[in-house]
């Protein structure tokens, strides 16, 4: 177990140093911080927000490629999820792939509320 902690122990020393967190706001879904985490082999999921990915938002709005499922739970709340593997996450870097998943979540009382990310997780119904 001493190495497993060891280990754990590097990447956050590592993760430090680079002052991100891994699953951090829209700042880190820039081209530098991808590039940092991927050369020290960190999984990322920052945020990304349409005003601060425009170019994303449009690539995933525009292609008939994005999957989309829908669900509700027990208590009514409604939730749509949609993915794309594979889009670059801004307009500057298209030799940078990541992964796009958006949540949509509607509660019974009416309130709505959506939260994006990136990742380099692979997305899928699995």
């Amino acid at each position: 177990m001493r190495g497993v902690e060891t280990a754990s122990g590097r990447r956050a020393q590592r993760a430090s140093e680079l002052n991100a967190d891994r699953g951090a706001d829209g700042l880190a879904s820039k081209g530098e911080s991808i590039d940092k985490l991927r050369e020290l082999d960190l999984r990322f999921v920052p945020g990304a927000k349409p005003g601060d990915r425009e170019s994303l938002f449009e690539r995933v709005n525009g292609t008939p490629f994005a999957e989309r499922r829908k669900s509700t739970d027990k208590s009514g709340k409604r939730h749509e999820f949609r993915y794309l593997n594979g889009v670059p996450p801004n307009k500057m870097r298209f030799d940078l792939e990541a992964n796009f998943l958006e949540c949509r979540e509607k509660r019974p009382n009416g309130k709505e509320r959506c939260l994006s990310r990136i990742a380099n997780l692979p997305i899928d119904d699995g």
